[in-house]
């Protein structure tokens, strides 16, 4: 006796899930003679329907119905009854709120383009923004206070670009007299000038022209102390 799903019993009686027990007795009657001995069905498949096929079949036609009767024969329980549930007292009718004015449309502010984001460089760092447009003077003083305005030491300086304090010094003071020859003094100018966020070039080449000056008036100096 074996245990076959219910689902399984229905398709080997072949018969539909919730039919009546006469249903299942008639499918059951008629497999049964279907699969016996003097059943001209078997009778033509003698030769390849041995004895052992027809037992197997007959065994699982008598367990499916077996097991589809069962399951007819249990009893049905009623329905639980639905406890009563107290009828809701009915929500008094509100009247409708007039509808408040319509509020005045707010103007919508202009969008302002985003502002760039500051750029955080590390201290002694040589790497500056953008360069700006040169002062219109590009003198020593003017140099000098660009610097102290972007809040930069002439340590600060030297740190990066190995360029003395005493020769920066001299270059915001304008001592002509005490800075090296042209060639040195336009690289200080323009790693000075990178530096405290100007141009390096245009910064340069406005310097060299006061210093050039005064290398003019120290020359027509010299020239008219020795026709002395």
């Amino acid at each position: 006796m074996s245990d076959i799903p219910l689902e399984k019993c229905y398709r080997i009686l072949e018969v539909r899930p919730g039919s009546s027990p006469a249903e299942v007795k008639s499918a059951y009657v008629r497999l049964k003679k279907l699969y016996a001995d003097e059943s001209p069905v078997i009778k033509v498949l003698t030769s390849e329907f041995t004895a052992e096929d027809k037992a197997s079949i007959l065994a699982e036609i008598e367990d499916a119905h077996r097991i589809i009767m069962a399951a007819l024969e249990q009893p049905i329980l009623p329905p639980r009854p639905i406890p009563d549930i107290p009828a809701a007292h009915p929500t008094p009718a509100v009247s409708p709120k007039p509808p408040a004015p319509a509020a005045a449309p707010i103007p919508a502010k202009p969008v302002e383009p985003p502002k760039p984001a500051a750029t955080m460089l590390p201290a002694n760092s040589a790497v500056v923004a953008a360069p700006a447009a040169p002062f219109p003077d590009s003198s020593g003083p003017m140099l000098k206070l660009r610097r102290e305005i972007r809040g930069v030491s002439l340590h600060d300086i030297y740190v990066s670009t190995k360029i003395r304090v005493e020769v920066l010094e001299n270059i915001e003071a304008e001592k002509f007299e005490a800075l090296a020859d042209i060639s040195f003094l336009r690289t200080h100018l323009a790693q000075y000038a990178r530096f405290i966020g100007l141009d390096p070039k245009e910064t340069t080449e406005h310097y060299l022209v006061r210093y050039a000056d005064w290398r003019r008036r120290r020359a027509q100096a010299q020239a008219a102390e020795g026709k002395k």
